[in-house]
């Protein structure tokens, strides 16, 4: 009976405990659930998040990337204009000076119209110089833009009529030629004293004296490079060739360049070109000749220093198959 009673009270025990313990563990099981998705929930925003800054990090470097490029792009825009501005505003100043540039790497010669009148050849006899200086060889107006006052007023002093005719006839009149019978005289002689007495006794001034030394020191410094250059085989050549080209080709382009600048007329120039173009063509027999002269000048004028180039203008013009000097004679 006992036994009976206990079954009953555990059975009526466990039908109450049963559900309980069933709740419980549903409930917990639930807790568990609401757990886990609330982790998922919170990696989910974590990755969020996580995907949120790569993505704002990558927006970033593209736009500091598109920066960057435009900038770069900006400064090299920059830089073509400058360069290209700096350019035209050199060749125009400077138009001469690219012209003989150009003509050393090209071989060109600025010519205009036909060579073979003999006003051509009259100004071709200064063709060294005007090259030099990137003008034209053959006619009368020069060409060389701004550089025309450089060389006028800041190298030869010439700033109106004045000055110019004053110039011109000094280069016609006296020149280096002047000085060159003294000059070669002095270059001659043994000893430094032996030179000032010969300058001394054949100079009338002061002034004559101290330019007339001046060329004899150059020229003692030049020999070297005279021989060098081959213009020269024997320190006797220097008196062969004399000034006279030196004075000429000067005489002719400063003309030219005078007329340019309207310091004077077309009549007046060629009065001074046709001086120098006689006092050529009784001095030499042959473009190379006026050439060696000129080179020969310029020594004398700046001493070893006049090495700069000149004398590939000079050779250039005496054998380049396409320079003027070579499609007009010398003697006509």
């Amino acid at each position: 009976m006992k036994k009976t009673i206990y079954s009953i009270i555990l059975g009526i025990a466990i039908c109450f405990i049963m559900p309980l313990a069933i709740t419980a563990q549903n409930t917990q099981v639930q807790e568990a659930k609401n757990k886990a998705k609330q982790v998922q929930k919170e990696m989910a925003a974590a990755q969020a998040q996580r995907d949120s800054i790569k993505l704002a990090t990558k927006q970033q470097q593209a736009l500091y990337d598109a920066q960057n490029k435009r900038t770069q792009q900006m400064i090299w825009l920059f830089v073509v204009v400058g360069l290209g501005t700096f350019a035209v505003f050199f060749f125009l100043k400077n138009k001469s000076t690219v012209m003989s540039i150009i003509r050393i790497f090209t071989g060109g010669y600025r010519i205009k119209g036909d060579i073979m009148t003999l006003e051509s050849k009259k100004i071709l006899t200064g063709a060294i110089y005007a090259d030099q200086q990137g003008a034209y060889l053959n006619t009368l107006t020069a060409d060389i833009g701004n550089k025309l006052y450089t060389i006028l007023s800041d190298w030869w002093g010439i700033n109106d009529r004045d000055s110019a005719i004053e110039t011109l006839d000094y280069l016609r009149d006296k020149g280096y030629a002047y000085y060159f019978p003294t000059v070669y005289k002095a270059f001659s002689a043994s000893s430094d004293q032996e030179r000032k007495d010969i300058i001394t006794s054949e100079m009338t001034t002061q002034e004559d004296a101290e330019k007339a030394y001046a060329q004899t020191h150059n020229l003692l410094e030049s020999v070297d490079s005279l021989k060098k250059l081959k213009l020269i085989e024997e320190t006797d050549d220097i008196e062969k060739y004399g000034v006279v080209g030196w004075d000429a080709g000067r005489l002719i382009f400063i003309a030219r360049l005078c007329y340019d600048a309207k310091y004077i007329d077309e009549e007046e120039a060629w009065i001074y070109i046709d001086a120098a173009y006689a006092q050529a063509q009784k001095a030499f027999k042959s473009w190379d000749e006026l050439a060696k002269s000129y080179v020969i000048g310029r020594f004398i004028w700046n001493g070893k220093s006049a090495d700069d180039g000149i004398q590939h203008f000079a050779d250039d013009l005496v054998n380049k198959p396409n320079s003027p000097w070579k499609q007009v004679a010398w003697r006509s």
